[in-house]
């Protein structure tokens, strides 16, 4: 896998000047497909959201590459590629796609949820996650280009001609990942991330 860090080109003043070419930028792409303590708890927060059994007998497709969750989730439907390019998905007329914590990373996030809107049927479901912008992006990760209020993500969204379903925000870490080094307890305290159900009329 592409390592971002390994493409440093040089310095413009204080401006690092990464090479990106062939790369997703994905700020946890390199622990994605652990089954580490943060992609647990997601799991656990996404299920309840999703339900157990919503997949069964659907046509499912996950944004982004396969990873712990969505394997978890046993969905068999990935995108490949750069999401920056468009979406290239196996099929289309989707039942239901998940977008967990992808559309934040994407340098389009409009064109990303233009395509989802596309690729679902009349009547499809979308669930997504994304951080909720607290305040001031202080932390954010390299990775990620777009961090949006609850009113922002609405805007984009209806816009694309997706209709509300359900909404709900929370902590995306477990409590005792505040212990770990010196980071974790302000991201514990300050990081919020939404989930959002949509339907395509």
């Amino acid at each position: 896998m592409h390592n971002p860090e390994a493409g440093v080109k040089g310095q413009r003043g204080k401006l690092k000047v990464y090479d990106l070419k062939g790369a997703i930028p994905f700020s946890g792409h390199f622990t994605a497909d652990k089954d580490a303590i943060n992609n647990k708890h997601r799991l656990k927060v996404y299920r309840k959201f999703i339900g157990l059994d919503t997949f069964e007998g659907r046509k499912v497709l996950d944004i982004g590459k396969a990873s712990y969750i969505s394997r978890q989730l046993e969905v068999t439907h990935n995108t490949v590629g750069d999401l920056n390019k468009g979406i290239r998905a196996p099929s289309n007329n989707y039942d239901i796609i998940t977008c967990m914590e992808v559309f934040q990373h994407v340098m389009n996030p409009l064109q990303l949820m233009q395509d989802c809107h596309g690729l679902l049927r009349p009547g499809g479901t979308l669930y997504m996650g994304t951080p909720l912008l607290w305040c001031i992006p202080w932390f954010h990760g390299r990775g990620n280009f777009t961090e949006y209020k609850k009113d922002r993500v609405q805007i984009l969204m209806e816009y694309v001609g997706f209709v509300p379903v359900r909404y709900q925000w929370g902590n995306p870490w477990p409590f005792r990942f505040c212990f770990y080094g010196i980071r974790p307890p302000l991201r514990w305290l300050h990081n919020r991330f939404q989930l959002w159900e949509w339907k395509k009329p």
